[in-house]
């Protein structure tokens, strides 16, 4: 009696120290605070809950202290079948072991870095046993290079440009407009995710949508043309 008793404390423990492991939570994404104002994806709220497009910032804030997102822990995403789309920014330089194991309903993995040497490791098994026709979107020029990659092109057989695969644009019957360097975006529900980005790929915003009419400013922006991502879905706006 005393043997099991003991056992269900450790386990209890056990449990406890793993769900207090991580500091804060937005928008559905778990992190651990890292030295010098940067930031780890710790993971998802759940591999039964957690669904729909996964969108990972470039930076998030927390507490008024803006931080960098700079990495995927081990098994962030491990087993998470309802996901189905998955953006990683270029900020991100180290994605550990199991990040994506076995998240068989994706569909799209898009990337950020203009060169896949950006990357300082890529975990064991981080991308393994994923749907055979996932797509892996890299930045506009940069094809070849992932295709030579040994480790992109060992997850991945089926890569594309971003700039060239969105200009399919949205099925969700959504309305896009823009008034300045703002897209006005009617028809969406809340709690989407939502990015912008150049078209060389780099990311200008991350953030959800809201019932209605969603508004993304992005006054950093000095070109003619951006990529719209609502959800998994990818369109060109041209200004």
């Amino acid at each position: 009696m005393r043997k099991f008793l003991l056992a269900v404390l450790i386990a209890l423990i056990g449990v406890s120290a793993y769900a207090a492991n991580y500091d804060f939570e937005i928008d559905g994404i778990r992190y651990k605070k890292l030295k010098n104002e940067r930031a780890k994806v710790y993971s998802g709220i759940h591999k039964d809950t957690t669904e729909g497009a996964v969108i990972i910032p470039s930076e998030v804030t927390f507490n008024d202290t803006v931080r960098e997102v700079t990495t995927i822990d081990n098994g962030a995403f491990y087993y998470y079948w309802k996901i189905t789309s998955v953006d990683i920014p270029a900020s991100v330089t180290q994605i550990g072991y199991w990040a994506f194991l076995n998240a068989g309903h994706l569909k799209s993995v898009t990337i950020h870095w203009t060169d896949p040497k950006e990357v300082k490791s890529v975990g064991y098994s981080a991308f393994s046993n994923l749907a055979k026709d996932v797509v892996l979107y890299v930045p506009q020029g940069t094809k070849e290079l992932y295709e030579a990659s040994t480790t992109w092109k060992g997850y991945f057989t089926n890569i594309q440009e971003i700039s060239s695969t969105a200009v399919e644009g949205l099925e969700s019957g959504l309305k896009i407009s823009h008034s300045g360097n703002a897209l006005l975006i009617s028809g969406t529900h809340a709690g989407e995710q939502a990015a912008v980005y150049d078209l060389a790929g780099q990311e200008l915003y991350t953030g959800t949508t809201v019932d209605g009419e969603t508004t993304i400013a992005i006054p950093k922006f000095r070109g003619n043309a951006v990529i719209l991502k609502v959800g998994n879905q990818f369109t060109k706006v041209h200004f």
